[in-house]
């Protein structure tokens, strides 16, 4: 007898950083779906290369890499039903991945739990080639695949899952962005609120918590969806952003007596920032857990700040004058807006250090708003028992209202 089979449809080049982000959820669904399964969707990507699937994740959940529509179209044909977790992004090259999900005419469900949000764009006028390149992929595209959502070319989201119910909410009281929650203009059919995964997260730690280690969560300063922007940083001045850094993370480590742990994103460049930090250990992959045993945490513009929320840590945001404006603004809107202590380790190197506690503690109190706005919505549930009870009831009852 065929049985249902719960997929998550994502491009297996990064997948290695998709296993650590949603590491928890996968978990939970593995556990609660006898078929939960990774299905690569970049060989459906345009202009891309074919994916040839590595070993050194394979053990983990199950995985297929399907070549082309008939692969994927047959093995799928093994289930009596499917839903389908699209993690398809909406940028230049995604449009073939979403015909694939229109033709195999599947309900679709996307979740947006991340737990943080973007604080906005500065753009470089200066470089006109580059402004018009990221309109492309930043705005005209997205609302290209709107368009075409609309008039039915491409799939409805029958249910996304989000943690910005406040954000929602707010939108709906301005009576433009209120029609077109009416309408289901959004591409989506209905909305659904749920945890972060970062306040997921803290429900399994919230007794692990330590003041170990002075922990500063780096930032690339040439990552991809910055040099996008603002273009490539030269070498000098990376040079000197790290050189002034290293210095204050020093200082800040002989005031406080405490180690100093870098952690990086899982895409990052394990061997470039160990060239900068020589005297520090560098992370991938547990960020979060040094997080947790931080007594303070230092941050550019890491999405994994909203752990030092939850968790109630210190927080210093690191500004830099050699780091692109992009950067230093995000910087200076998140600090502004989340009330946190700002600091520039290239100006602003004469705190006294006592002082400096004293300020961060007082803004410890300042979190609990952030987090009932943008990380918890049932203090008493995780946000992935919330996905599996949803998803259980839609194979069930065949219904996704």
């Amino acid at each position: 007898m065929k049985n249902d089979a719960l997929i998550f449809f994502t491009d297996f080049n990064n997948i290695e950083s998709t296993l650590i982000v949603h590491k928890n959820l996968f978990i939970n669904l593995d556990k609660n779906f006898d078929n939960f399964i990774i299905i690569n969707s970049s060989n459906f990507k345009s202009f891309s290369k074919r994916y040839i699937l590595k070993n050194n994740f394979y053990n983990t959940f199950k995985f297929f890499n399907p070549y082309t529509f008939k692969d994927l179209k047959n093995f799928l044909a093994n289930f009596k039903s499917v839903v389908i977790i699209s993690n398809v992004h909406k940028k230049f090259g995604s449009l073939s991945q979403h015909l694939v999900l229109k033709k195999l005419n599947a309900p679709i469900i996307t979740i947006m739990n991340l737990g943080f949000i973007t604080w906005g764009i500065r753009y470089n006028f200066l470089k006109p080639y580059l402004l018009f390149k990221s309109f492309l992929k930043r705005f005209l595209f997205k609302k290209l695949i709107l368009f075409l959502t609309l008039i039915g070319l491409l799939a409805k989201i029958e249910i996304h899952f989000t943690n910005f119910f406040f954000i929602i909410e707010n939108a709906k009281k301005k009576k433009f962005k209120n029609f077109f929650f009416k309408k289901n203009l959004f591409g989506i059919k209905k909305i659904v609120y749920i945890n972060s995964k970062n306040y997921d997260y803290y429900l399994d730690n919230k007794y692990n918590i330590s003041e170990d280690y002075i922990v500063h969560l780096d930032a690339d300063l040439n990552i991809w969806d910055v040099a996008e922007v603002t273009g490539i940083t030269n070498a000098e001045k990376e040079e000197k952003h790290y050189y002034y850094l290293d210095i204050f993370l020093r200082k800040i480590s002989d005031f406080s007596k405490k180690e100093v742990v870098i952690c990086i994103h899982p895409s990052y460049n394990l061997e470039k920032t160990k060239y900068f930090f020589p005297q520090f250990k560098v992370y991938k992959n547990r960020t979060e857990e040094f997080i947790y045993r931080s007594y303070i945490t230092t941050n550019i513009n890491s999405s994994t700040l909203s752990h030092a929320m939850l968790a109630k840590k210190k927080i210093i945001m690191l500004d830099s004058i050699f780091m692109s404006d992009m950067q230093r603004y995000a910087v200076y809107n998140i600090a502004s807006a989340l009330k946190l202590f700002s600091l520039n380790v290239v100006t602003e190197n004469n705190y006294i250090y006592h002082q400096l506690i004293q300020n961060l503690d007082s803004r410890l109190c300042s979190y609990d708003d952030f987090n009932k706005k943008y990380e918890i919505y049932k203090p008493d549930m995780k946000g992935s028992d919330m996905i599996v009870d949803k998803i259980k009831f839609m194979f069930k009852y065949n219904n996704y209202k």
